[in-house]
């Protein structure tokens, strides 16, 4: 029991409610199609999932050969059915610190098309989900961000991650990487 007056408690509960009206942030809703299915991985401590309509294969590179000179967000050279792919480290999208180890027996997401590839390394895959169902979308999330799922699973715009700077060819750091073996045919 209070000993402070009940008007003076529903005061005070009538401030902190406008003073988190005034805090909140508009989340906007999106609703996803119904039976989208995606592959789920984890990156750090986050699980995403990637509509399988942008993955192409899904992979364990033995090992990933490094380079040197090229920014922390490329691990290296890995081979997948012939073709030699720059791999980048999810964790550099996902914002979390960069592996210590490049290591071997590496998860990686190879995205987009034949012309337009992505191999991302991830921390661990997760096997095939469904999203479905409101997508919740922060102010000020990345581009690449459809929106996080009821359970806290962040959803992937594949086709806007391709189109990030930090992968896009013209990215000066690491153009040579990307486009070396095209340009010595």
């Amino acid at each position: 029991m209070s000993d402070r007056p009940e008007t003076l408690a529903d005061a005070d509960g009538e401030v902190l409610l406008r003073r988190a009206a005034r805090l909140a942030r508009r989340l906007d809703t999106t609703r996803a199609e119904a039976g989208v299915p995606a592959i789920a991985v984890r990156i750090g401590d986050q699980n995403y999932a990637f509509p399988l309509t942008g993955v192409r294969r899904v992979e364990i590179f033995a090992t990933i050969t490094p380079l040197p000179h090229v920014p922390a967000a490329v691990l290296g050279l890995g081979a997948s059915d012939g073709e030699v792919l720059a791999v980048f480290d999810g964790r550099a999208f996902a914002g979390v610190a960069s592996r210590a180890a490049r290591g071997e027996h590496v998860p990686v997401l190879i995205l987009g098309s034949a012309s337009t590839s992505l191999a991302i390394a991830v921390d661990e895959l997760g096997g095939l989900t469904d999203v479905a169902g409101s997508l919740v979308r922060a102010p000020g999330s990345p581009p690449w961000l459809l929106g996080l799922t009821h359970d806290g699973v962040l959803v992937v715009d594949v086709q806007a991650l391709l189109q990030d700077p930090m992968f896009a060819s013209g990215n000066r750091s690491i153009e040579g990487v990307v486009n070396d073996d095209q340009e010595q045919d």
